[in-house]
């Protein structure tokens, strides 16, 4: 797990609030989510959202947030397009620099699925408190079978149209970043979120006018779906 160097506590403290023995009472629930809410209250780097959303309990509600029934998705469509390293999709009306690239962003679209569950609450960078979203405990069924990246042209000296490109890109979640491959290889249990990024690691050698890819996931439950992103240009 990653912590920011910037976080104003100790990895033995963090590593005391996630200590599986802890005793599943409400009371000791509520206090322990409260010291989870003051750590990532001070810095958002600090605990990525996916280990504070398992350190919550149901009935620990200090915000009076209303009850969330839909806390599951359903993933129905797949959209993808080319993102730029601050974040953004890109801009594809004119020809962008090869620096400004960061790679594909990986967008379910989903349905919620009723659920009838007590939302808990955590405290945001600036302090405020607020309430979990409908699907905030990922999908229900749904996990990774396979990632796949084609190109749908020739890009520099080594790749041809129609190529598989996947191992040129790792995928991002939260604070992590790991290569496809190795993400998959993981099992790291039933899709937790509605947006991925895929980060590509290194840009193709040789002369790169452009990118055009296909991307395919396939799910444990024998869905797949596919997209294709738009063509992007680059400066010479």
């Amino acid at each position: 797990m990653i912590f920011s160097s910037l976080c104003p506590f100790s990895f033995s403290a963090v590593e005391l609030l996630q200590k599986d023995d802890f005793q599943a009472t409400k009371g000791d629930y509520c206090l322990r989510t409260y010291l989870w809410q003051r750590l990532y209250a001070y810095e958002t780097s600090c605990i990525p959202s996916s280990v504070f959303r398992r350190h919550r309990h149901p009935q620990c509600n200090p915000c009076k947030c209303t009850a969330i029934e839909d806390i599951y998705f359903d993933i129905n469509d797949l959209e993808v397009g080319h993102t730029s390293t601050s974040g953004n999709y890109l801009d594809l009306e004119q020809p962008i620099q090869r620096d400004a690239y960061a790679g594909i962003g990986l967008s379910f679209e989903t349905d919620y699925i009723v659920q009838s569950h007590l939302s808990a609450s955590f405290a945001n960078a600036a302090y405020a408190c607020s309430c979990l979203e409908p699907g905030w405990a990922g999908s229900k069924h749904e996990a990774f079978e396979s990632i796949t990246i084609t190109s749908t042209e020739a890009i520099g000296d080594q790749i041809s149209a129609g190529d598989t490109v996947t191992q040129l890109f790792a995928i991002r979640w939260d604070l992590d970043t790991m290569d496809i491959a190795q993400f998959i290889a993981l099992d790291t249990g039933n899709i937790a979120y509605e947006y991925y990024n895929l980060i590509l690691k290194e840009f193709p050698s040789g002369e790169v006018e452009s990118f055009e890819f296909d991307v395919r996931v396939a799910l444990s439950t024998g869905e797949v779906y596919t997209d294709r992103t738009a063509k992007i240009f680059f400066q010479p």
